[in-house]
């Protein structure tokens, strides 16, 4: 089974659809749908998969815990809540 990073895993995939949902892509909004409730089933089903060798439970943002934590909250709140996936500039230009 896969894992659930953000960096090669399944929320990878996940916000990638955002992405593209995000600019207006109707066939990947209809996608993040069904790719969100994926995710969420393998949550309840497998717990945070790493995306380490053997899945070891590791606190990396891009292929451990933290990034699994990150981007989850990314499914919730996309508009507060940035991808460290894309780089770019905040949408205040960082000024707070």
């Amino acid at each position: 089974m896969a894992d659930l990073s953000p960096c090669h895993g399944e929320l990878g995939v996940t916000e990638a659809l955002a992405a593209l949902a995000g600019r207006g892509h109707a066939e990947a909004r209809s996608s993040l749908t069904g790719r969100t409730g994926l995710v969420l089933g393998l949550l309840q089903d497998w717990g945070p998969r790493c995306g380490t060798p053997g899945h070891i439970p590791t606190p990396g943002l891009l292929t451990g815990l933290s990034g699994i934590g990150y981007a989850l909250l990314r499914l919730g709140f996309a508009d507060t809540v940035p991808s460290v996936l894309l780089l770019g500039a905040a949408r205040d230009g960082g000024r707070g």
